[in-house]
């Protein structure tokens, strides 16, 4: 499944209802998705997502609009179980980590709610992925399970080593386990069935200062980032950059010998 998070610049002089121009702009792409994108063998074309973005009212003035992709690793419950998830896209590497997010679960015998993460090699397209939990303090996070699986950011796949999940914050044993793509365009290989989802993606209607002529020099324009936040959780918007701690790392509880195996579930 395909997202995006999209920064629509719009000029306010022109416009006395901007919930109606985000109306414009999310009928559009509801159009876009259905007539293009959600079919086996589809093709997200990022460069006519921002065209019809941009043509979909005439106060609009441009629009920074990020892409993420998405599977749903459908978790058995209380069950030891490896899982392995495959989005077809080379996944997008920042060295310092934070490219994988996950929405929240709990495991067996470790308290409060964790997150999934990932820690690239120094070399090669291999990473680590690792079980965090919250600290205290913000934006720092402390390990649970050092290595937990492993990440292929060329081959855009992730392997869950056997763990216990026990419950997911997200409903029906769903994990949502999100990556950035390495290109914006992003294509449904072999048997992926490539939607777009409308409904789970952000779009935030941002005064045009300089075209209003409200800020003419440019000062105290707003400006956003091209790339999407160092954050650790699926879905929170924040700027700030997530840390992770180790001194107080809790040792690895996947010490079960019996396991199950099974792929994700829910598309891409």
């Amino acid at each position: 499944m395909s997202k995006f998070d999209s920064a629509i610049y719009y000029n306010s002089s022109q416009v006395s209802n901007v919930n109606g121009v985000k109306s414009k702009v999310i009928d559009v792409l509801n159009t876009f998705s259905t007539s293009n994108i959600n079919k086996f063998g589809g093709r997200f074309k990022y460069s006519k997502l921002g065209q019809i973005i941009d043509g979909s009212d005439s106060s609009i003035t441009s629009n920074i609009t990020r892409v993420i992709i998405r599977r749903n690793m459908k978790c058995l419950l209380n069950q030891s179980a490896q899982y392995e998830l495959c989005y077809g896209n080379t996944f997008k590497k920042n060295a310092g980590g934070f490219n994988i997010k996950s929405t929240g679960f709990t495991l067996a015998n470790q308290p409060g709610t964790l997150y999934f993460t990932d820690v690239p090699n120094e070399t090669g397209d291999m990473g680590v992925l690792s079980v965090v939990r919250e600290s205290s303090e913000s934006n720092e996070f402390t390990v649970v399970v050092k290595s937990a699986g492993t990440i292929d950011y060329k081959k855009g796949e992730i392997i869950v080593n056997t763990l216990t999940i026990t419950s997911t914050v997200a409903a029906n044993g769903i994990i949502e386990i999100q990556a950035f793509p390495d290109s914006n365009d992003v294509i449904g290989l072999k048997d992926l069935y490539l939607s777009f989802s409308v409904a789970d993606s952000t779009i935030n209607m941002i005064k045009d200062t300089i075209s209003s002529g409200e800020q003419i020099s440019g000062v105290g324009y707003k400006t956003t980032s091209s790339y999407l936040n160092g954050s650790l959780k699926r879905g929170d918007t924040s700027t700030a950059t997530a840390t992770i701690s180790t001194s107080t790392t809790t040792p690895s509880t996947t010490t079960s010998t019996s396991s199950g195996s099974t792929s994700s579930g829910g598309g891409y």
